[in-house]
């Protein structure tokens, strides 16, 4: 298995942002649910996690942006065995995906109004305290419906769409028993 992309099988960079992306998504929800359903407001652990959050938030949201880049510059494996209404499904589930993979780090973000502690390690400044922010005139009541979405989104959508896509995925190896999940994992596509 290569770096790159092939017509048949994702490189090993993608793999790698793939499965990072998916790890650390889950650690986003685990921290969300965890402060939300287990700690008590102003303990130690309620406002750590909150920036665990903000801080695993903001790393998806970077590689994205690598991941869309990455996407961009290589070959994309073919969906040719797919009927084309599979296709742009599937088309259309990644395109989804990826929108809410970048819209939930931005959306946090801007709206939160608050530092993020990147993991203990340095501060990012909070949106509203940026000179962007500043520059441009924009009232914090404008970002309340971005964080309205986010939180929408994070409950409901975004978990749905990861649900299908897993799903997805299973159906192809166990359903139809074609290489459209090994081609993500182990990388034995089959030629």
């Amino acid at each position: 298995m290569g770096l790159r992309n092939t017509r048949l099988e994702y490189g090993s960079v993608a793999k790698w942002l793939h499965w990072s992306v998916a790890v650390l998504l889950t650690g986003s929800y685990v921290t969300m649910y965890t402060r939300m359903w287990f700690t008590e407001k102003d303990t130690y652990w309620h406002g750590t996690l909150i920036h665990w959050h903000f801080s695993i938030g903001l790393s998806i949201g970077c590689l994205m942006l690598l991941r869309l880049l990455w996407r961009q510059s290589n070959e994309r494996p073919s969906l040719q065995s797919l009927s084309p209404r599979h296709r742009q499904g599937a088309r259309l589930s990644h395109a989804l995906l990826y929108f809410l993979l970048l819209f939930m780090p931005f959306s946090g973000y801007v709206s939160t109004g608050a530092d993020t502690h990147f993991f203990g390690l340095f501060d990012i400044t909070a949106f509203k305290d940026t000179a962007l922010f500043q520059t441009t005139g924009l009232n914090a009541d404008l970002l309340k419906p971005l964080k309205t979405l986010h939180h929408w989104f994070g409950a409901w959508l975004v978990w749905t769409l990861v649900l299908v896509h897993a799903c997805a995925g299973l159906f192809h190896h166990f359903g139809r028993r074609d290489d459209i999940l090994r081609r993500m994992t182990s990388g034995i596509a089959e030629k």
